[in-house]
């Protein structure tokens, strides 16, 4: 992918998108482009805390380490998700492991850019912190949904969400493809990996999804959802 390509994804749609005019070319103009391969990773717990990503192309897999358990992966991240603003703006280290589940393409804006960017207008610390609060709103609702206690409804909460199709909002129509084995996504489910292959082959039969090699294609996003909330 080329830079310019890049900077056209990145402004339509998510939050770049949203951003003021001035705040979003002088975050373009100092970006650079990234790309990485299939299981390579973007970094990891605990690493220095560098700068925040743009992801325009590509899966990526978030992996947390538990206090007494894991680590485990917990959540993908789609195009056109930003990401490490966190640590990039408080200088902490890194809290989670990222890696790509396929060939990715990333804008990288590194502190030192960051800095500079919020020196041209006070204000523009502001935007920097809007990306936090999506993840906030993503890890919360997680959260509630693995409060659902049917475990098939809440499987299909869990996919939706890897899917970027959780809410009726979301415009992904399908298919959608979700860069997660089964055993996965039964962890994330807190399910059995012998109950959500269950669950899944009967979704399959009826056409929702289909199931690959390290993978799952949700083939009927609104039919899942009408699915789950049943």
């Amino acid at each position: 992918m080329d830079k310019g390509t890049a900077h056209d994804l990145a402004v339509r749609e998510g939050w770049l998108s949203q951003m003021p005019l001035d705040f979003r070319n002088a975050v373009l103009e100092r970006a650079r482009l990234r790309e990485f391969t299939a299981n390579e990773a973007i970094h990891i717990a605990g690493d220095e805390p560098g700068g925040m990503y743009g992801l325009v192309a590509g899966t990526i897999r978030v992996v947390l380490a538990g206090n007494e358990h894991g680590p485990y992966a917990v959540h993908l991240f789609r195009p056109v998700t930003w990401f490490g603003e966190g640590p990039a703006i408080i200088g902490q280290p890194r809290p989670v492991s990222l890696s790509a589940t396929r060939s990715v393409s990333l804008l990288y804006v590194s502190q030192r850019a960051i800095g500079e960017i919020a020196q041209l207008h006070p204000a523009f610390w502001k935007c920097f912190v809007i990306p936090l609060m999506g993840h906030l709103d993503t890890a919360l609702g997680a959260m509630a949904d693995l409060m659902i206690r049917q475990h098939d409804k809440r499987l299909a909460a869990v996919l939706l969400r890897l899917g970027g199709c959780r809410s009726a909002a979301d415009a992904r129509m399908g298919p959608v493809e979700v860069d997660a084995s089964q055993e996965d996504i039964a962890a994330m489910a807190n399910i059995s990996r012998t109950t959500a292959g269950s669950v899944m082959r009967e979704w399959q039969s009826m056409g929702l999804i289909k199931i690959g090699y390290g993978r799952v294609a949700i083939l009927a996003p609104a039919k899942l959802r009408t699915l789950f909330q049943k």
